[in-house]
């Protein structure tokens, strides 16, 4: 059966009616246009990370120290 490469657009004769690239370096090529390549979602997830810490870093320091009731017992 004749059937055309969701992703190059080539037509190739597919043995299983269940193939959609016409061979792996589209399916790969498929898969990276979708998700990425390796190791840049990583890149991106470890500033993101980075940016989260310095927040909470910031707001941790504009928090206000809670009052325990040793602090209320020594005044």
């Amino acid at each position: 059966m004749l059937m055309t490469c969701a992703h190059c657009g080539r037509e190739f004769s597919a043995t299983n009616l269940n193939r959609k690239y016409c061979c792996n370096s589209c399916n790969v090529l498929a898969s990276y246009a979708r998700n990425g390549r390796p190791g840049e979602r990583a890149a991106e997830l470890a500033e993101a990370k980075k940016q989260l810490a310095a927040e909470a870093k910031k707001l941790a320091a504009t928090r206000k120290k809670a009052i325990t009731i040793k602090d209320l017992l020594l005044t």
